[in-house]
């Protein structure tokens, strides 16, 4: 159960890589940074990068920490789509 008490949604690992994917991409994009910029941040090539955003691939569990610092958002945004709620969001100022 989650914290509302409902069913966590199950999806099958390629649709949550490709929701994955489409979430980096989007944050890439709102940063108006290219594939390349991002990859150089991370250490990875830009061909990886694109198979994460893909959804080809899923970038490995180590590097989504590296992806949040990077992108300035947390892990959540980058894994389900979801932005932290305006409070949490004044609590980091």
């Amino acid at each position: 159960m989650n914290a509302i008490g409902q069913e966590p949604e199950k999806l099958p690992r390629e649709a949550v890589r490709r929701r994955l994917g489409r979430n980096l991409a989007a944050l890439r994009v709102r940063r108006k940074w290219s594939q390349e910029k991002l990859a150089r941040k991370l250490g990875v090539t830009r061909s990886r990068l694109g198979k994460w955003e893909t959804g080809e691939h899923a970038p490995p569990v180590e590097l989504l920490t590296a992806l949040a610092v990077a992108l300035g958002v947390g892990l959540a945004e980058i894994v389900a789509g979801m932005a932290p709620s305006p409070q949490l969001r004044e609590n980091e100022k």
